[in-house]
């Protein structure tokens, strides 16, 4: 019989919170910490343990959003005027800031193994769009059709891309698209949801994330190439090539539950032993691996944040 997973906890040293939102395959992971000021700083942590921290040059905070194979860290930070702009750091620790031309600010969410990134930004009339940078730095903008905002949020390493978008400015409702490597968007939402979030997109085009009904219930989904779309009791944060999941639910007493779910829908709870039992407490599994590896956070009993990984479950 398996025995437990086992966890390995870390923190940003002097930190106040540590969040851990991705993980690659050698198992280095990005994320951001608050520092007993309360501002956000970038870091990395490699197999070893050794944890480096960073923000742009001129930034006044920043935070990693996503690790691509090649320790290649993209994420957001902000300038001196609270604007956000977009930054990738490379394995040597070099950052290139970036914009979408015309813009006001940039949001960087992901990339892909092709150094290939999405996000959002807005235009000098402050209208939100999507976008997709390519390795060479050129831009392609994108919009799902008659949507007022459109964000990018997760890229595959074919370049597919899901997100989210508007259809007016107070974002009731609030559904998602999937767009092809050659431009073609489809959009999508979770029967009678108000809120459907997607999360992350695999290299066999399957997406899974989040949702919120009509009387505020969270579940989760996945969504096939063809268009089918499971509903699940809990949201969805990671998916991997080979069909593991890993997500979140949060019980009645308010305390958040890490779940795995394995390619033939068997659920595994994800509990840090260090988490607190309490209100608003828990365990937030952000992302998989292809080895099984999983990165998150998780809230002890003062609630505060600190990162884990989850080793494979032998």
């Amino acid at each position: 019989m398996a025995g437990p997973h086992e966890f390995i906890n870390f923190e940003v040293p002097g930190s106040f919170n540590t969040f851990a939102e991705d993980i690659n395959d050698k198992n280095n992971v990005t994320g951001y910490y608050r520092d007993q000021s309360g501002t956000t700083h970038a870091f990395v942590r490699t197999s070893d343990g050794t944890i480096t921290t960073f923000d742009p040059p001129a930034a006044s905070s920043s935070s990693g959003s996503a690790i691509d194979q090649n320790d290649e860290i993209v994420g957001t930070y902000f300038d001196s005027s609270n604007a956000p702009h977009g930054f990738l750091r490379a394995p040597n620790g070099t950052i290139t800031k970036f914009d979408v031309p015309n813009s006001t600010f940039t949001f960087a969410s992901a990339i892909n193994r092709r150094r290939e990134i999405t996000g959002e930004y807005a235009d000098l009339n402050r209208a939100v769009h999507g976008y997709l940078r390519k390795a060479s730095g050129k831009y392609f903008v994108f919009d799902v059709p008659r949507a007022a905002l459109t964000a990018g949020s997760t890229i595959n390493n074919h370049g597919a891309i899901a997100g989210a978008y508007c259809i007016d400015l107070s974002c009731n409702p609030y559904n998602a698209f999937f767009r092809l490597p050659d431009g073609g968007i489809t959009t999508f939402s979770v029967t009678g949801a108000k809120r459907t979030v997607p999360m992350v997109i695999n290299s066999h085009g399957i997406i899974a994330g989040s949702y919120i009904d009509s009387a505020g219930n969270v579940g989760g989904f996945q969504r096939n190439p063809v268009g089918q779309i499971t509903t699940f009791f809990c949201s969805f944060s990671g998916l991997n090539d080979k069909g593991w999941a890993v997500g979140e639910s949060r019980g009645d007493n308010g305390v958040y539950y890490g779940l795995l779910r394995a390619p033939d829908g068997t659920l595994t709870g994800l509990v840090d032993p260090d988490a607190g039992t309490g209100d608003g407490q828990g365990t937030h599994p952000s992302r998989i691996n292809s080895a099984r590896y999983v990165s998150g956070y998780y809230a002890d009993s003062n609630l505060h944040y600190h990162g884990f990984i989850v080793l494979p479950r032998k």
